[in-house]
């Protein structure tokens, strides 16, 4: 994952063997597999709706990402 946040990122798909999930316990691992499911079913569905998609402009996974994660977002423990 080079110099990324495992914290940002609770989970990794790994070419030619699958995904990667942790969290704090097992129980936020769980959850947080849960999530990677719905977010696969999602891609899924998209591509299956309109293959040519091109997905997220940077722009606005930036934006949602640096709500939870940039210099004014909640504190961890507020937004779990």
């Amino acid at each position: 994952m080079g110099n990324k946040n495992y914290f940002y990122t609770p989970a990794v798909l790994v070419a030619g063997h699958g995904p990667f999930i942790w969290g704090e316990d097992p129980a936020e691992a769980v959850h947080n597999s849960v999530g990677l499911e719905e977010v696969a079913e999602m891609a899924l569905n998209t591509v299956m709706l309109n293959p040519s998609n091109d997905g997220l402009a940077k722009l606005l996974m930036d934006k949602h990402f640096f709500r939870k994660h940039g210099k004014d977002a909640p504190t961890m423990d507020r937004v779990r």
